[in-house]
């Protein structure tokens, strides 16, 4: 799995660097970006890593100005010392909100978020469309109609494609369901504040 760093703060970033590496064998972490400016540029110019964790306020700006300029197509940690923008960080392709200083079992339970959502979505063929098809950036504050809570706003979303290979559930904490038909034929996947 590649990584890459989105962290103004050198040492926060060793840090960070040094405990994602702890995890395991199979993690390759990328030179980080310190800056917005720095990650479009990067994020541009490069393969999509297949995760990413992001600071939330770099030196140049809330790293919400990077979905701004670039369509991600993987998944998003975010890591910050404030806990007001974690439901903002949900309308991007968030998959865990992390406080500083991070404790090590929740970088661990991130991470093994992370892998379980792509193996599940990689088992369908659906990995890369569920975190950048047509539903991974819900509006601020956008509702949902369906089965699953109509009408509850939602922290995220996932596309799957239009033959359906999703699976039926995706661990984690804040799951609700998938709803079969969104529309276009595919699936979505309902994360719920």
């Amino acid at each position: 799995m590649k990584v890459l760093i989105i962290e103004d703060e050198k040492p926060a970033a060793e840090r960070l660097r040094k405990a994602i590496l702890q995890y395991g064998k199979d993690i390759e972490v990328l030179p980080a970006c310190s800056s917005v400016l720095a990650a479009v540029g990067w994020l541009r110019d490069n393969p999509a890593p297949d995760l990413i964790f992001m600071d939330v306020e770099l030196s140049d700006g809330l790293s919400f100005r990077i979905f701004e300029s670039v369509q991600l197509s993987c998944p998003v940690i975010f890591v910050t010392a404030y806990d007001e923008y974690w439901q903002e960080a949900f309308e991007y392709n968030s998959i865990d909100y992390l406080l500083k200083p991070i404790r090590p079992e929740r970088l661990e339970n991130a991470l093994e978020k992370v892998q379980a959502a792509a193996a599940a979505f990689q088992s369908a063929g659906h990995y890369r469309q569920a975190f950048g098809g047509p539903f991974a950036r819900p509006g601020a504050g956008q509702r949902v109609s369906g089965p699953f809570r109509a009408g509850r706003p939602y922290a995220g979303l996932a596309g799957a494609g239009t033959d359906g290979g999703l699976p039926a559930t995706i661990p984690g904490e804040k799951r609700d369901g998938v709803d079969s038909d969104p529309g276009d034929g595919g699936c979505l996947l309902l994360f719920s504040l």
